[in-house]
């Protein structure tokens, strides 16, 4: 499994009796191309300018972009299907989806589920650098729930806290009407083997949260191959190639994917570098390049509801709809205590305070850092309580007409983090009653040394939800 510097994938993977997942972005229902086309290009970033061009012709369907000819390809076989680029979501009309009704939604179900799940992983992955995206596979599971029954329903429903679809069909559009020089893209896929006859009522509601459907010929291992990893390829910009290995596809007959890109460009860049020691812990230290600067930013010492105490500051992202927040804790070395404590309304109320007019001089120094991480989320989700869905009792009876009963075996993702001076790049519950964190509110200035490890998470300002959530132990 191959990445480059930028980007994520979720994976699922259905088998005959069996599910996998993978996680990008889009197609086409049954054997058709669908006429649309969108292009996103971007151009001389170091310029800062961009050109973006969306072209709509089919009202909901894929973006397609033609494929070239695989290399190796017999050309007695049928055309290969072509490429689908990034994002594939409907044009945002700012009347139809206003800010105001993005903000009149409760998306604390969403914050919930993202953390719950990155306080999972860390426990399954102590060890290293950690970094997820939640959403992928909370939109995920709500595509499958839509073609569960039973005790696997309710099971999936609580699990992803019962989150309301059109509160994630909100959130989707929030990501489509992104401006400004920054880039998230959401694109979503369903790949089916050609015997398998989906349930309508799965497709209509797939195509409802545009999903493209494509049939493949999973027998021809090398020609499925190409197509897979081909569009994975081209929706991540090439930061992911080949991906997929003929093993993995032994046996497969349903693949579904989703992926999110994301390029933000810091509002204020980094202007002094420096090399210095990162201690990864008490006795270990490496030397890392960091980046400096003296600037006003949002940014406290906080005591969470458990009484572990840390700091936080937030970096804008141009446009200020995305930020990056990093958390370090008071006492050195003790992040992953920090990680443990800090409950969703802790996060939460730090990630309010990010609209807070009130900033303090910052004395800010944090190191380059490109991460990756690629793990199977099975075991984290068994243990929020999803266990039907992987097992013979699964119950998916909308899920496809003409075939044996499927079951899950397993959901991964793998998702890739780059920070530098410039910017990022990073490839993927009811109300809950605010309980302040204590805040000292005195307006000196706030030293900011992350020279040990630390959190980050990357939020979407506009709807207040965690998109990436990283813990850095070795930059």
């Amino acid at each position: 499994m191959r990445t480059c510097r930028t980007a994520l994938v979720a994976l699922i993977a259905l088998f005959s009796g069996l599910i996998r997942a993978a996680d990008e972005s889009i197609f086409f229902p049954d054997d058709r191309v669908v006429n649309s086309i969108s292009k996103r290009q971007v151009t001389n970033i170091l310029n800062l300018v961009y050109q973006l061009q969306d072209h709509f012709v089919d009202n909901r369907h894929s973006l397609i972009q033609q494929q070239p000819s695989s290399p190796n390809r017999n050309p007695t076989q049928a055309p290969l299907l072509p490429v689908i680029p990034t994002t594939i979501l409907p044009t945002y009309h700012p009347n139809k989806h206003s800010q105001s009704q993005l903000n009149s939604h409760n998306f604390d179900p969403i914050t919930d589920f993202a953390w719950s799940l990155f306080k999972g992983s860390k426990i399954s992955n102590p060890i290293g650098n950690l970094i997820i995206c939640p959403i992928l596979v909370q939109l995920l599971l709500s595509q499958i729930e839509t073609a569960a029954a039973g005790n696997t329903k309710e099971e999936i429903s609580s699990v992803i806290r019962n989150v309301d679809p059109r509160l994630l069909s909100n959130l989707v559009h929030s990501i489509k009407a992104t401006r400004y020089r920054n880039e998230l893209n959401l694109a979503s896929a369903i790949f089916s083997a050609r015997q398998i006859r989906l349930n309508n009522t799965f497709i209509q509601e797939s195509k409802s949260r545009d999903v493209g459907i494509q049939a493949v010929d999973f027998d021809n291992t090398n020609e499925a191959l190409y197509i897979i990893n081909n569009w994975i390829s081209s929706a991540t910009k090439n930061q992911i190639r080949n991906l997929f290995q003929p093993d993995h596809l032994y046996g497969l007959r349903v693949l579904l994917t989703n992926t999110m890109y994301f390029r933000g460009i810091w509002k204020s860049f980094f202007n002094d570098t420096l090399f210095d020691r990162f201690d990864t812990t008490e006795k270990l230290s490496k030397g890392v390049t960091f980046m400096k600067k003296i600037e006003k930013l949002r940014g406290n010492e906080f005591e969470s509801i458990g009484g572990v105490k840390g700091t936080w500051v937030e970096l804008p992202y141009e446009g200020n709809e995305f930020s990056m927040v990093l958390i370090l804790p008071e006492v050195r070395h003790s992040l992953d205590y920090l990680i443990r404590q800090l409950t969703t309304t802790d996060i939460m109320n730090i990630i309010g305070q990010l609209e807070e007019p009130y900033k303090r001089l910052v004395h800010l120094k944090i190191p380059k850092f490109s991460i990756q991480s690629s793990f199977s989320l099975t075991n984290v989700l068994l243990k929020m309580g999803l266990v039907d869905l992987f097992t013979t009792q699964s119950q998916l009876p909308y899920f496809a007409n003409n075939h044996e009963p499927v079951t899950v075996s397993d959901i991964l993702q793998h998702t890739v983090l780059n920070v530098d001076e410039y910017g990022t790049v990073a490839s993927s519950a009811a109300s809950v009653s605010v309980v302040t964190l204590s805040l000292d509110g005195t307006p000196r200035e706030l030293v900011f040394v992350a020279n040990q490890p630390f959190l980050s998470i990357i939020v979407d300002k506009r709807t207040k939800v965690p998109l990436f959530v990283a813990k850095i132990f070795d930059p």
